[in-house]
């Protein structure tokens, strides 16, 4: 044991059927979104189900709309695009991934644009309303020694603060990096592999997962190879 302290306890459960789940998203309502490789379900906080929509493809990663200019609006990545539907399940717009055999591991909303993690590409997408690319983020940067993103399996989770930094995980690295959207500039990090102990991510490549708490914390989940 690592001697520390168990801050959350399971308060409820219940089962999704939506095949392997892949996904979980939260919107501005407090639905519940449960993406799988079959289907999503949508659930309130008692776990009832809400709505059910049928995939004809396995979707890959999803994110719903809280402080978005689309309320209401749910992103879902799949291999090689992104698909905007309503709240019921419409699908109201599409776009394709830049790169060819894209594959989406996480998306990010800020409040006018869209970000998605990419393995194929090793970066961050940055895209406007429309679904126009605007940058790419964590791409090597010779000049400032820094290697970009290292993912050496399909997991790059992303989430933007209450500040409007974007936060990467960069397994290969053993840590998360905020950037500024704007430019793609790394601002910060914390984790890496020189730390020991209770704050250091273990493995090849951690962490797979993380969230970031409405008061700034963070919460992150470790593959276990």
């Amino acid at each position: 044991s690592l001697g520390v302290p168990i801050l959350y306890q399971l308060s409820r459960q219940w089962a999704a059927d939506v095949g392997r789940p892949v996904g979980v998203a939260v919107d501005g309502k407090d639905r519940i979104y449960v993406a799988g490789q079959g289907r999503v379900q949508v659930f309130d906080q008692a776990g009832t189900v809400l709505a059910q929509w049928e995939l004809k493809e396995p979707v890959r990663c999803i994110a719903a709309a809280a402080h978005h200019f689309r309320p209401g609006a749910v992103y879902l990545g799949y291999a090689g695009r992104v698909e905007i539907r309503t709240e019921k399940g419409e699908v109201i717009g599409a776009w394709p991934l830049p790169v060819e055999k894209a594959e989406p591991t996480s998306i990010a909303l800020a409040e006018k644009e869209i970000f998605v993690a990419d393995a194929a590409a090793q970066c961050v997408h940055r895209f406007d309303a429309e679904g126009k690319l605007l940058g790419q983020i964590g791409k090597p940067d010779a000049a400032r020694g820094y290697p970009g993103l290292i993912l050496p399996s399909p997991y790059c989770d992303v989430a933007v603060d209450g500040e409007g930094l974007l936060w990467v995980a960069n397994p290969g690295l053993l840590r998360l990096e905020a950037y500024r959207a704007q430019d793609g500039r790394l601002e910060r990090f914390w984790g890496g592999q020189d730390l020991q102990g209770a704050a250091a991510f273990f493995g090849c490549c951690n962490p797979a997962h993380f969230c970031i708490l409405p008061d700034g914390r963070f919460v992150t989940a470790e593959k276990g190879r």
